[in-house]
């Protein structure tokens, strides 16, 4: 009887702690934000003695391509890099205008550092408390605050050249937006031609600056 009741006890105490351990690493594994979503965004730039914050929107679609919508003091912008193309570009819209530029890589998954990351404690953002992730690279720092698998914030600071950025996240929509949402124009300027046009524009003011020291130089001869 004794004997029996002492295995009985045993077996609950092994159960107890088993769901215990079970429950602490479920608990202490890091977050799982989905990889492709949309959210509006507070951008906070720092680099050097430039700072700078924007408001917007962020669209991401991973592994293709991704969206950033924001308003700056000249009015609204809007980046798309589309990673789904050969060669890949970045196309930047603003005021009715359109330049592009290719891209040597595609971006990486904004989640990836998590993978390294270490629960660092409690954070609060956008009046929400959460707890915090940090993981520590060669070249810098990631940090962010989640609730669960919902992202609050994420923080990059990088050591040289020095710079921090600020995603604050609001309204974090989970699963990949309309594919409408990175409709590209047609006709966009290419960056490539636009140094092009900056080079000849340089080189014909040289011409001209060349021209006018020949002149006066005659000039002052004939005096």
């Amino acid at each position: 009887m004794y004997h029996h009741q002492t295995n009985s006890i045993n077996k609950i105490s092994f159960l107890f702690i088993f769901f215990s351990f079970v429950f602490i690493l479920v608990n202490s594994s890091t977050p799982q934000p989905d990889e492709s979503f949309s959210s509006n965004v507070l951008v906070s730039t720092k680099n050097g003695s430039d700072s700078f914050s924007v408001y917007g929107q962020l669209y991401i679609n991973y592994p293709t391509k991704r969206k950033l919508n924001y308003d700056m003091y000249y009015g609204p912008v809007t980046v798309i890099d589309r990673c789904d193309q050969s060669p890949m570009m970045q196309y930047t819209l603003a005021n009715s205008t359109c330049m592009e530029k290719t891209i040597s890589s595609s971006f990486g998954n904004m989640w990836e550092w998590l993978e390294s990351s270490v629960d660092s404690g409690p954070c609060v953002s956008t009046s929400q408390s959460g707890k915090q992730y940090t993981a520590t690279f060669s070249w810098g720092i990631v940090m962010g605050c989640f609730i669960g698998d919902l992202p609050l914030e994420r923080m990059v600071t990088m050591y040289r050249p020095f710079s921090v950025q600020v995603i604050t996240f609001y309204q974090f929509n989970v699963g990949p937006p309309s594919t409408s949402t990175f409709n590209v124009p047609g006709d966009c300027y290419s960056e490539e031609e636009e140094e092009k046009d900056d080079y000849e524009y340089y080189k014909n003011y040289k011409d001209y600056e060349n021209e006018s020291d020949q002149e006066d130089s005659i000039i002052k001869n004939i005096l």
